[in-house]
């Protein structure tokens, strides 16, 4: 099955919308991310709540793409994500808001699926702050970790 382009503008309500198709909202309140791709364009991606990319979805950002995310959210993988940043066009992770923190990246049980491995080529993350520690189950053959 072939990635489809994922677009949208404004908030996150238009993100679940029109961008992620047959997305779910979690009891964690984290908004599930589809298998997916998320190219380059003139706004960036706002996320106003957490999102999560669930083991078996692979979520591929290209070259050039700047997603920003509201204060206290966070971007949890789980499954695969694909950061195809060059270095003329690196992709940007950051917070929305310039005097507040997001609460970055993290990789739980994160793992290989159909061939594909996490990657993150030429990535910038700015003022993620992962200063509250989560205590998170490990299980043998899994890595996680957190930016």
């Amino acid at each position: 099955m072939a990635s489809r382009p994922l677009m949208a503008t404004g908030s996150l309500a238009l993100v679940v919308s029109v961008l992620l198709t047959s997305l779910s909202v979690q009891p964690s309140g984290a908004v599930e991310l589809k298998s997916g791709l998320l190219p380059a364009r003139t706004e960036p991606y706002v996320f106003t709540e957490s999102v999560k990319v669930p083991l078996g979805k692979v979520w591929t950002v290209e070259a050039g793409a700047v997603l920003c995310f509201a204060p206290n959210t966070e971007l949890m993988v789980i499954g695969t994500l694909e950061v195809n940043g060059t270095k003329d066009k690196p992709v940007l992770f950051s917070s929305c808001t310039p005097d507040a923190s997001w609460r970055g990246m993290t990789f739980n049980m994160s793992r290989a699926y159909k061939g594909k491995k996490n990657l993150l080529q030429h990535v910038i993350v700015e003022r993620a702050d992962k200063s509250e520690p989560e205590v998170r189950e490990h299980r043998e053959g899994t890595s996680g970790g957190g930016i």
